[in-house]
């Protein structure tokens, strides 16, 4: 899904926070004057990346993916980019493609560096504060007021805000929002295994390879569906791992899921949604790229100055009439669970069949409950209905969330909202 060349172009290779974005075209030198400059402790480095065929092709299709990576190459090298077309690949063993100079570094502890830099004269940081505007349209954040003519909303979907509900939902339907799964274990080797590694599966595996205070450590990732859309999460989980487990010197230490937002054109959507209402989202996996890329682009927009690369991720591009087989398959999720849940039944009539630690939907008096019973027997009663656009929301039973399949929506067993785009708490039931 996210391992076009498109993506790869952008994606992977440049480092958005040093590059140049004052040349008519993409500047691909490769900087990390950020991390260097502030002296920021982030575990920064340079590795190799490769592209390789999945271990679960068969022999005519890994001949033909290996020809189909070997295409892939040759593009990449008339674009400029240092590519290599390898037997085998490291660690996993394939055919494939390598390519040279690619960042990677610990996503918190370099926003924890840029935090510390901010210098605080007229600088405010708000954690778990509500933004709103009052009637003279000044902004208000928590207890604070702030004279601000612009908005960033950096909110992973992006919230209504200042646009209307009608292009808010139009928006929307633009955007497609996966769960991705993701596990952890040390790795025994030297350090020509450190890089970052994907496959041509559908949906795509990948691989880091990298260094932490106990040595090299290995995370994979994958087992992507669109959220809310699986029966039971630990599946998604047990699969990766049964996958991750052999390239493992020993069990499988952690692991996590995220969510990740695709646009059916595959390119971020960067640009003002309404006046001086400015918008990042649809990254997909190349989040620390674009997510950078897209505050140098609001700083553009905001000082008056021309970026070269807004008409290519900018919002009001027709993404619908590039690919619109895509835009309708994307968006036949919502008329679809609609309507099954109109006849599907509840998981039961009983509160008593919801067991601790699990979450189920009860048909309590002819109406849709999402119930959620602790470990301690606490039993929390929530309605059903997603506050988004009122499909029904599913127990992830992996992560302990009500999920929605329409939109992506996720709440937390008290009802609070996790992920939008739903923008108020399920409802309380007594």
């Amino acid at each position: 899904m996210r391992s076009r060349i498109d993506r790869i172009a952008l994606g992977l290779v440049v480092l958005a926070a040093g590059c140049s974005h004052k040349a008519p075209r993409m500047n691909l030198t490769m900087k990390d004057t950020v991390v260097t400059d502030l002296g920021i402790d982030c575990e920064f480095d340079w590795v190799p990346g490769f592209r390789h065929v999945s271990i679960d092709c068969d022999e005519k299709q890994l001949e033909d993916e290996r020809r189909a990576l070997d295409k892939e190459a040759a593009l990449a090298r008339e674009l400029g980019f240092d590519v290599t077309p390898v037997t085998r690949t490291p660690l996993i063993d394939r055919p494939g493609w390598r390519i040279e100079n690619q960042a990677v570094f610990h996503p918190r502890k370099y926003l924890r560096g840029l935090l510390a830099a901010i210098p605080g004269k007229g600088s405010i940081v708000c954690e778990d504060s509500e933004a709103t505007f009052d009637e003279n349209g000044t902004c208000c954040v928590g207890r604070n007021r702030v004279l601000a003519k612009w908005v960033v909303g950096a909110t992973h979907n992006p919230v209504v805000g200042r646009a209307s509900v009608a292009s808010a939902t139009l928006l929307q339907t633009r955007l497609a929002l996966f769960t991705t799964y993701v596990v952890s274990a040390p790795l025994k080797g030297d350090d020509g295994l450190l890089g970052c590694y994907w496959d041509t599966a559908s949906p795509y595996r990948y691989v880091r390879v990298d260094r932490n205070g106990s040595g090299l450590r290995v995370i994979a990732g994958g087992e992507d569906h669109k959220t809310g859309q699986v029966g039971d999460t630990r599946d998604s989980f047990a699969a990766l791992e049964r996958w991750a487990t052999p390239l493992a010197d020993g069990s499988i230490r952690h692991r996590w899921s995220g969510q990740v937002i695709e646009t059916n054109d595959k390119l971020p959507l960067i640009g003002e949604i309404s006046d001086k209402q400015f918008i990042g989202t649809g990254f997909a996996g190349n989040g620390m790229t674009f997510g950078t890329l897209t505050a140098m682009m609001a700083r553009d927009a905001i000082t008056g100055a021309r970026n070269p690369w807004s008409d290519l991720f900018g919002p009001e591009r027709s993404t619908i009439a590039h690919k619109p087989w895509d835009y309708l398959r994307q968006n036949a999720d919502y008329p679809y669970y609609m309507v099954r849940d109109r006849f599907a039944g509840a998981q039961s009539r009983s509160l008593r069949s919801v067991q601790r630690g699990f979450g189920r939907i009860v048909d309590v008096d002819g109406q849709m409950v999402a119930a959620f019973r602790d470990k301690d027997g606490k039993l929390t009663t929530l309605s059903a209905v997603c506050t988004h656009m009122g499909c029904r929301v599913g127990w992830n039973a992996a992560e302990q969330t009500w999920d929605c399949p329409c939109h992506g929506s996720r709440f937390s067993t008290t009802g609070k909202v996790l992920a939008g785009p739903a923008e108020d708490p399920l409802e309380r039931i007594k």
